[in-house]
């Protein structure tokens, strides 16, 4: 038996499998490769040109990277499945703690190519001989980088007959002529929303106009051939076209299967379209499990434009999002009954742990160590006590642990006062319109709504609708903020 069982989750796995069913191998194809793509209409008619695509979610706690476990083991240690598919594994979170790591500790702040040459070096980790598959992604990074060194030495070279215009080059430097290039590249300059986004342009002394814009798209088109040109203004395009493009040869004569856990580090817009590129080159032979908090699947409203989720993206068919559920009575008392089958808990006892757990399964697992160690039911389910060490208490301890789960990825300490100033906000009876008057008094802003959109893209827990935080969150955060050693703390008593 399992040290720690896993359970429910039934759909996901039954979804995960019929999707590999449609992919085994069979005897013809792996006998007689050619032969087999004559047959190729019997054989995979039933798979479209485009990949599968798994997208799971949901908040800290639910069980994501256990599920991932259970899908890697189902593809990975079954006899029925084991020979028949590659398989690459990306854990975001290990991948940001790998020593000189490129992933930086801020969402915002991630960068495509980042994500694009993390997923090609765990593959060439993988499988050694898979270098040839994606010889063109190679060649690209390393034109990239040679044509940066170009783009340096002719600035220094830079003879304008506008010496406001050579000033202005040379004081963004190649870093920011490459940053201007490639955002307003193809864009309509007389465009109103152009004018706009000059105004978020990259930081910089000067004011970023259409005659610096124009003025950097001339010295790139005279700098660099016109094949040079499209590589160095659409990295992330041609980087991950070409990556996708080798994840379809690599898979040709065996299916890969990539999960990625922890997504939510670098599912910022910018990043997670890029992905999306290389899955639509990636053909019909390459299955995608990605997981992590946000509901990429749906489109929603961001600060200046629209995300636009996997369904708009891609064939309905072909995408399988799921949000997963909190476990209910039934599942808490099957958890137990399996992780302590000799100390059971009765329908009253798992009533009352679903509610004061939210059904969070991490919450309910944490609950059963405690249970299997001797501490009393009343104990693990006991309201916080004043004056007592968050440690010292069973039912603080594990608030302590959710809390810092969903905060886990939360390094930037505006960021943090802005969260810990929503969760004192006492729902319902503040009413929204309150709710954000009391905000911007508390933070001294007058942009609430953009901050909180901001804070929307980073965080799966901020709720705009709501003015205020999702609600599981909010109910672990308020009662972490209770602790008396957390009154202390400089960012929980700023909003005060």
């Amino acid at each position: 038996m399992s040290t720690h069982p896993f359970i429910a989750r039934t759909e996901e796995q039954e979804k995960f499998k019929e999707t590999l069913e449609s992919y085994r191998t069979n005897w013809r194809q792996r006998h007689f490769p050619t032969v087999a793509k004559l047959f190729s209409s019997s054989v995979i008619g039933s798979k479209s040109i485009q990949p599968r695509i798994f997208l799971f979610y949901g908040d800290g706690g639910m069980g994501k990277t256990k599920l991932v476990e259970r899908l890697r083991q189902i593809v990975g240690d079954s006899a029925r499945y084991r020979r028949g598919f590659n398989t690459l594994h990306i854990d975001w979170e290990i991948e940001k703690n790998r020593p000189n790591s490129l992933l930086s500790a801020d969402h915002s702040s991630v960068h495509p190519e980042t994500v694009l040459s993390t997923i090609h070096n765990r593959l060439a980790d993988e499988y050694r001989n898979q270098a040839s598959f994606f010889g063109e992604y190679k060649k690209i990074e390393a034109t990239l980088s040679s044509l940066e060194r170009k783009v340096e030495r002719e600035l220094e070279l830079l003879n304008s007959p506008s010496e406001d215009l050579r000033q202005n080059l040379s004081q963004l430097g190649a870093r920011g002529i490459t940053a201007l290039a490639r955002q307003f590249y193809g864009v309509d300059l007389s465009n109103p929303e152009a004018q706009r986004n000059m105004e978020y342009a990259v930081n910089f002394s000067i004011e970023i106009g259409t005659g610096i814009i124009r003025g950097v798209q001339t010295f790139l088109e005279k700098t660099l051939e016109k094949r040079e040109y499209e590589i160095f203004v659409r990295p992330h395009e041609k980087l991950s076209e070409a990556l996708g493009k080798g994840f379809a040869s690599f898979s040709s004569s065996k299916p890969t299967v990539v999960m990625m856990d922890t997504y939510e580090i670098v599912d910022r817009k910018e990043c997670d379209y890029t992905l999306r590129n290389v899955i639509k080159n990636s053909g019909d032979n390459v299955i995608w499990v990605i997981v992590g908090r946000s509901n990429i699947a749906t489109s929603k409203r961001l600060i200046s434009d629209n995300f636009t989720g996997y369904r708009q993206d891609f064939p309905s068919e072909l995408v399988y999002a799921k949000r997963l559920s909190e476990f209910g009575k039934s599942e808490i008392l099957k958890y137990f009954k399996e992780r302590i089958p000799k100390r059971v808990i009765n329908e009253a006892q798992a009533a009352k742990l679903g509610e004061i757990s939210l059904g969070i399964p991490f919450v309910i697992a944490e609950a059963a160590e405690m249970w299997l160690n001797g501490v009393s039911f009343d104990e693990i389910t006991s309201p916080i006590s004043a004056g007592r060490l968050a440690e010292s208490n069973p039912r603080e301890r594990i608030i302590k642990e959710m809390t810092e789960r969903f905060l886990r990825n939360c390094f930037v300490e505006h960021d943090i006062e802005i969260i810990y100033s929503l969760a004192l906000l006492r729902k319902p009876s503040i009413h929204s319109y309150s709710n954000v008057e009391l905000l911007e008094e508390m933070l001294e802003t007058k942009r609430l709504e953009q901050e909180l959109r901001r804070l929307l893209e980073k965080y799966s827990f901020i709720s705009t609708e709501k003015v205020g935080l999702e609600d599981k969150f909010h109910y672990f955060l308020r009662d972490y903020m209770l602790f008396p050693l957390r009154k202390t703390n400089d960012l929980i008593q700023a909003p005060n």
